[in-house]
């Protein structure tokens, strides 16, 4: 009977250590997940002054060009300024305002601001150009323009976002949705992506 006793004791001791060893494992996880968000925040080189930025008040009467030129100054904020190429999340030679460097571009090895500027304008141009084929309406195309820059034309075109916008619907509680990023196969949310999403819609919902 002794022995019986003796090896429940054991028993119960080794799941003691077990769920100890569990819930430790846990938060080794919440704390390595934590980490790749600050890691993928500096990666998107986030001005951290303006991390919980406030959607801005605008005039009742704005003008494109300055709509157009509030979008440029969010875009700005969120990709910062990087004078030298540095590797974006998905692998791609960057450089400025998150400009992905091209096999046909002729780009100096350190830009200017004002260089940087130049190619940040001429990309999201070009992004406002793809939106025009899903939308009329200037601000619905700059505010799709900044969602197709930061996260490419591919995903958006097979995307329940896009068949909403096809179909005229709300896209409030979708586009929200895309501030999620994967690394070492987990799916893990950023709020620095959210914030960008949440500017987006509130261009998209404008009635000017």
């Amino acid at each position: 009977m002794k022995v019986i006793y003796v090896s429940m004791a054991i028993s119960s001791v080794l799941w003691i250590l077990f769920f100890i060893g569990l819930n430790y494992s846990r938060e080794l996880d919440d704390e390595k997940d934590l980490d790749i968000e600050k890691s993928v925040v500096e990666n998107i080189n986030i001005n951290k002054h303006n991390y919980h930025e406030e959607i801005p008040e605008l005039p009742s009467s704005i003008s494109n060009k300055e709509l157009f030129d509030k979008c440029i100054q969010h875009i700005k904020m969120y990709e910062s300024f990087s004078e030298k190429m540095y590797l974006d999340n998905d692998g791609s030679q960057t450089i400025g305002y998150g400009h992905h460097i091209m096999s046909y571009d002729t780009i100096n090895i350190v830009i200017t601001e004002d260089e940087a500027d130049r190619l940040l304008r001429e990309d999201f141009n070009k992004y406002i150009g793809y939106a025009k084929k899903y939308t009329d309406t200037y601000n619905k195309q700059l505010a799709l323009g900044m969602f197709l820059y930061n996260v490419g034309e591919t995903k958006f075109a097979s995307s329940t976002l896009r068949r909403l916008i096809d179909n005229n619907l709300p896209i409030d509680n979708e586009i929200v949705k895309w501030h999620h990023f994967h690394k070492d196969g987990k799916k893990l949310s950023a709020k620095v992506l959210l914030r960008r999403r949440e500017f987006e819609l509130f261009i998209f919902n404008l009635n000017t």
